[in-house]
């Protein structure tokens, strides 16, 4: 899934996009997952900074977290 939208969009996740800096123009890439908990767990003994949302209207459970070349991942879960 590819989101296009403007800069001033509200966001989760709020960072600034900088071409030329890590990660360039990309702001996220999304995932669509499985195993919640164990996830979330792994990312917390491994000590990274996350950020978690939930969005009632679908029953989707987000974990935001950057990856080791600094690309945030936007991991979805849906009814998990």
């Amino acid at each position: 899934m590819l989101h296009i939208n403007s800069t001033d969009c509200p966001r989760t996740y709020d960072r600034a996009v900088e071409p030329g800096r890590v990660t360039g123009a990309i702001h996220h890439v999304a995932l669509n997952c499985s195993g919640h908990d164990t996830v979330q767990a792994r990312i917390a003994a491994m000590g990274l900074e996350a950020k978690t949302n939930f969005v009632a209207a679908i029953g989707l459970r987000q974990i935001f977290v950057a990856d080791p070349n600094n690309v945030l991942l936007e991991l979805n879960f849906f009814g998990d």
